[in-house]
């Protein structure tokens, strides 16, 4: 008997081996070049020390943290599959977000995940076969003195590595991949760590995350060189499009998962948006350059950051956790010149929180699913040729001028075009029952509703004096994924990638214009307001925004907040991501048009910095203080960095 249980012992830590060997595969942490998986296994190896020599209880107890331990790792393994992060405690709250995706989350669970829990049965079958033995040994071995040794050494090692307090950089590049310190840390940062940030200064945040004071004084020049107004740049010495469109209607249309390679392409023979490939081509500026920096919050972190010009953390959704704050969004700033404000969305007002949060943000009215007519449902909601249809409808009957936000549904994953929607574009045999197959038919459905739309306002006589407004909210096809990644390098001839992944299209069509312009400029979600402002003659004196005005903008930055970890950026030309171990130097860089990685010297700073604007936006979230102007801004960042550097001396 003695020789089947210790054979059982090694038949458990060869489980949780394997186990641990897929997930860190699954979520591309190296195994042979990092110490994250032999540290792992030695921690479950004293665990089973452990638990060989403790009180039966105690072994219940050790065995239900495994199974929770496991669930973790699944959970971590499906959210990697889609955010490229790992899992947080703050992403419990978000659960009730879930009603109405429970198909979408069914398709994002890979299938190397269900290896994480597989080993769980088995060793219930083990324990139940031996259980009379197990727990026979246990009692008698309740006495030994050597186990408070071992948990002693166990429970410091994980606190030290997890909290990391005398702040060691090979501690903290473990720190960031080990699968049970990082949930430690992270849970340790949920709860107290929320507290000590809150009682932290900006300028300790910063030291803490090691950011040079000189990136913080030109980030604090360069907020200070803002005043609401837009660069003058033209040789008139006035801003490219200012005011152009003062007093017109402005209706910005937010299209779920649209990604930039979708325009001015073919798929088989056919234009894959056609009707936006023709917008492009008359009195459209079109910023083929724009990406997503939203955080875990999706489409309504792509909202929020769009309407306020902040950047969302990674904690959660904005929508949630900054749902008492007060800011000078887009509709309030729209409203103080003397326009009438309404969001529009084919679903349940709650979702994201959005019923709560629209008034805050300014907005009058709210077309949800309560006040539209859900007569042609697909996937989450109505579908976008009816919302579309409706809210052409609603609009001719508006009091002008009017500012109208809209927010397609029918491109969300996983691309299915429900009965009675048709496809219009024909699929190779291989890409049927494919994402990407369903993703090109969706997208092209979405382009024939805005068409519609478009010509709706025209019958409505509403289109000559209507600014329209087009962009993504993020990627619909993971690159993360083998089947798009495949898929997707084959379409385009070249490596998917982030480059590419988290590239959104962004339209300002304005009837009238007089030409058709491509602005090359890096820009993301964060710079809108600012754009908006200049068109529309926005006082921007007492608004906090990280964005600037891309029409006028010498250089374009962002910073990325989910998928590609903080300390990554996209600026003109290259896109860096930081490593996954949080360091500058295992990090890499690709260059944007010809999407080959290059060197990432000299980048150093600019990993710097996007720290430096995430972590003065959550600052500014954290403590409510949107409402402040750039001066304000500047001068409370001159501020807590002298108080910092005092306290350090």
């Amino acid at each position: 008997m003695k020789e089947k249980i210790l054979k059982v012992r090694y038949l458990v830590f060869i489980l949780f081996a394997v186990k641990m060997f897929v997930y860190y595969i699954a979520v591309d942490i190296p195994i042979f070049s990092s110490l994250s998986y032999w540290v792992t296994l030695v921690f479950f190896g004293l665990t089973m020390y452990l638990y060989y020599y403790s009180t039966v209880r105690t072994q219940r107890i050790l065995r239900f943290i495994y199974a929770i331990f496991s669930i973790v790792l699944f959970i971590d393994v499906i959210y990697y599959n889609y955010f490229n992060q790992l899992v947080s405690v703050n992403q419990i709250w978000q659960i009730k977000n879930i009603k109405g995706t429970e198909d979408s989350v069914k398709s994002a669970i890979p299938l190397m995940s269900v290896v994480i829990l597989a080993d769980l049965p088995v060793l219930w079958l083990i324990y139940r076969k031996f259980r009379s033995r197990i727990d026979e040994d246990a009692s008698k071995r309740i006495s030994l003195k050597k186990k408070r040794w071992v948990a002693t050494g166990l429970i410091v090692s994980i606190i030290i590595i997890a909290l990391n307090p005398l702040r060691l950089a090979s501690i903290a590049k473990l720190n960031s991949t080990e699968a049970v310190t990082v949930h430690v840390k992270d849970a340790v940062e949920s709860t107290l760590g929320k507290v000590v940030y809150n009682l932290s200064s900006l300028g300790t945040i910063l030291q803490n995350k090691d950011v040079s004071a000189d990136v913080v004084e030109e980030i604090s020049e360069d907020v200070m060189d803002e005043t609401g107004e837009s660069e003058d740049t033209s040789d008139s010495g006035q801003a490219r499009y200012a005011g152009v469109g003062k007093g017109m209607n402005l209706v910005v249309i937010q299209v779920e998962s649209m990604q930039n390679f979708v325009l001015n392409t073919e798929y088989n023979g056919q234009e894959v948006t056609p009707y936006l490939n023709q917008l492009l081509k008359e009195d459209t500026l079109y910023f083929n350059h724009y990406f997503t920096n939203m955080g875990k919050g999706n489409t309504s972190d792509a909202e929020f950051s769009t309407q306020t010009g902040l950047y969302p953390v990674i904690e959660g959704a904005s929508y949630d956790m900054y749902v008492d704050n007060s800011f000078n969004a887009l509709p309030e700033l729209m409203a103080e010149k003397g326009y009438y404000t309404s969001a529009a969305i084919g679903d349940d007002k709650d979702f994201y929180n959005r019923a709560t949060v629209y008034p805050r943000l300014g907005f009058d009215q709210f077309y949800n699913e309560e006040n539209l007519d859900m007569d042609e449902i697909s996937g989450l909601g109505l579908s976008d040729k009816s919302l579309f249809r409706q809210m052409a409808q609603n609009l001719s009957q508006q009091e002008a001028p009017f500012y109208s936000f809209i927010i397609t549904l029918t491109n969300h994953y996983p691309y299915v075009l429900d009965a009675p929607l048709e496809a219009t574009l024909e699929l190779k045999d291989e890409d049927k029952d494919t994402l990407f197959g369903g993703y090109l038919q969706t997208i092209r459905y979405t382009d024939e509703a805005i068409g519609e739309f478009v010509e709706a306002l025209k019958e409505n006589g509403l289109y000559d004096n209507t600014v329209i407004v087009i962009y993504g909210d993020h990627h619909g096809l993971n690159c993360l994924d083998n089947e798009n990644y495949e898929k997707m390098t084959e379409f385009l001839g070249y490596s998917y990638d982030y480059d590419t992944m988290l590239n959104i299209p962004l339209l300002i069509h304005i009837p009238g214009l007089g030409e058709a312009r491509t602005i090359e400029t890096v820009g993301g979600q964060v710079d809108f307001l600012a754009t908006m402002a200049n068109l529309f003659d926005l006082d921007l004196s007492s608004t906090v925004t990280f964005g600037q005005d891309l029409l006028n903008a010498d250089e374009g930055f962002v910073a990325t907040v989910a998928y590609m970890l903080q300390g990554s950026f996209i600026k003109d030309g290259v896109l860096y991501e930081i490593g996954r171990d949080g360091s500058f130097e295992s990090g890499r860089a690709l260059d944007l048009n010809t999407h080959e990685p290059i060197s990432i010297d000299g980048l150093e700073e600019d990993s710097q910095r996007a720290v430096t604007v995430t972590e003065i936006s959550k600052y500014i979230l954290e403590r409510d203080l949107a409402e402040m102007s750039a001066g304000e801004l500047a001068e409370l960042i001159d501020t807590e960095m002298k108080s910092a550097e005092t306290e350090q001396e």
